[in-house]
């Protein structure tokens, strides 16, 4: 497995935080300040090499070249033609399943009971430098702050993961066995990134559970991004969603591979620009539409496209809906049940590749 290759290898920190309830000031993680209920074991850093400062981050010199940090091949690209004047592409980040641990900063929750105030025991490579912080708690809300590899395991019964990075760093949040639940949200939100890619660990297990209303309208998914959203990996993915779709972007969804288990009172996976499927196995019971993408003002957005993968789809309203164009490719298997239509769009390509399940 391909290594993360990083400007600064800094501390190795070990920390446990109380989550506790919403109201809070926010605390930020780091060797030189803990906040009150957190202990920090800090072994000496490394010494650091070449940093790397960003125009519209002038100040912070100890950054790191965060899209050199990960092991993808930016030159990769598979394009599929659509039209004249568009394709679709799936790039080498939606494709970058590998992670690694030393490189990465942990996030393990623990849980004592359902009924316990939930807590996190972070250990960390965190960045040296003290001009930013990484992590803050807010409550019961957890921030992420940079970009970078991080991973999460064990259980959270009542809490957020927030993540507002810079919008030009991107971020690898990879699921290894963890369980997240909300009790007036949702538990994983992804407020700013350039990308944010979700990586379902090999042979890991991982669950979504929302709230049936939540607190912030402007949420609206148990999984939810407003930046352009990857899924892949080995590992399976249960989105139970009360409250909203059970994975929901403002702009792309590319899911390249996974076992992604979906139960939703809403819509399935809507991505607002489009939801893009290149493989894995997905099933999706919803009582909106299953997959549905219905941006209006742009004739290149509001589409769904499979070309891979193994989809089992079933919805109270359609399998799939768009606003634009539907294209499902040969190599894609999908079962679909519905009360109203299998694919709801004027412009389809690739209708007969999806079989009415009775």
């Amino acid at each position: 497995m391909r290594s993360l290759k990083r400007a600064v290898l800094p501390a190795i920190l070990t920390a446990v935080l109380g989550l506790s309830a919403c109201g809070q000031t926010a605390e930020s993680i780091s060797a030189s300040q803990a906040p009150e209920g957190v202990t920090i074991a800090a072994t000496k850093a490394a010494e650091p090499t070449e940093a790397v400062a960003t125009p519209e981050d002038p100040d912070a010199a100890f950054l790191l070249d965060i899209i050199s940090s990960f092991p993808y091949d930016t030159e990769r690209k598979e394009e599929y033609t659509v039209s004249e004047d568009m394709t679709v592409k799936f790039s080498g980040f939606d494709r970058m399943e590998g992670f690694d641990e030393e490189h990465a900063i942990i996030l393990e929750f623990s849980s004592s009971d359902l009924n316990a105030e939930t807590k996190a025991d972070i250990s960390a490579v965190q960045r040296e430098a003290g001009i930013r912080e990484a992590l803050s708690i807010n409550g019961k809300q957890l921030s992420i702050k940079r970009g970078g590899c991080y991973i999460l395991r064990g259980e959270m019964t009542d809490g957020q993961i927030l993540v507002e990075c810079n919008e030009h760093e991107k971020i690898q949040l990879v699921l290894d066995g963890v369980s997240l639940s909300c009790s007036d949200s949702a538990p994983l939100v992804i407020h700013s990134a350039d990308k944010a890619l979700i990586t379902l660990a090999a042979d890991s297990e991982n669950v979504l559970n929302d709230a049936a209303k939540y607190g912030d309208e402007s949420i609206k998914g148990c999984l939810y991004s407003e930046s352009d959203l990857s899924i892949n990996g080995s590992g399976s993915l249960s989105v139970n969603a009360a409250g909203g779709s059970g994975i929901n972007s403002k702009d792309d969804i590319h899911i390249t591979n996974g076992n992604i288990y979906i139960a939703s009172d809403n819509n399935g996976i809507k991505g607002k620009d489009s939801v893009c499927i290149a493989g894995g196995h997905i099933m999706v019971t919803a009582k909106g539409d299953a997959i549905k993408s219905d941006k209006e003002d742009s004739t290149d957005k509001g589409y769904v496209f499979i070309s891979g993968g193994i989809l089992n789809l079933t919805a109270d309203d359609d399998c799939i809906q768009a606003e634009n164009f539907v294209r499902i490719l040969d190599d894609a298997n999908i079962l679909g049940r519905c009360f109203d239509k299998l694919i709801n769009c004027d412009d389809v390509e690739g209708e007969d590749n999806i079989r009415k399940w009775i």
